[in-house]
């Protein structure tokens, strides 16, 4: 985890087309990184932004409006894997 950096996750209008919602933010105000956009990483993705996120052993762990979980390296924004546990499908 970067120092002196804090993640935001900004709320969405509804019906934006914006999906790629969370910022890393260092403490001078400078934008580190934008989370990575699902499309370079997953050719079939949701089509909606994220809700939710919390720092897990190192990583950021993401949540989209329709409840799939993405893994995120905190250094550079870039969705490490789909998180699947706990999932039946």
């Amino acid at each position: 985890m970067a120092k002196h950096t804090s993640y935001i996750l900004l709320k969405i209008p509804l019906h934006s087309k914006e999906m790629d919602n969370i910022y890393a933010v260092g403490w001078d105000g400078v934008i580190r990184w934008r989370i990575q956009n699902r499309s370079e990483f997953e050719s079939r993705h949701s089509q909606t932004p994220y809700v939710g996120m919390i720092v897990v052993n190192g990583h950021l762990k993401v949540f989209d409006f329709c409840g799939i979980r993405y893994w995120v390296n905190l250094e550079n924004g870039h969705i490490i894997e789909r998180d699947s546990d706990g999932r039946y499908w």
